[in-house]
């Protein structure tokens, strides 16, 4: 039964850090000529979006990873 009402979803999901897309490619030669390359099919997870509040408002956080480094994390404000 569809009612149209907005849900919010509190399940925990768990992500690999490195997640090959090969096995989900289709069975076109062309496809298949991209698992040559792993490059174009494995993929590092970057960001992590998490929401907190219900289906009709709350607040967004954002956990990002520094690759670079050029991240200042630890930004104190003035008392």
């Amino acid at each position: 039964m569809t009612t149209w009402d907005r849900v919010k979803v509190n399940d925990i999901h768990e992500y690999p850090l490195e997640l090959d897309m090969s096995p989900y490619l289709d069975k076109s030669e062309e496809a298949q000529a991209l698992k040559q390359n792993p490059d174009l099919v494995n993929y590092e997870l970057k960001a992590v979006v998490i929401h907190k509040g219900g289906p009709y408002g709350g607040h967004y956080h954002a956990y990002i990873r520094d690759d670079l480094k050029e991240g200042v994390w630890n930004l104190q404000l003035p008392e």
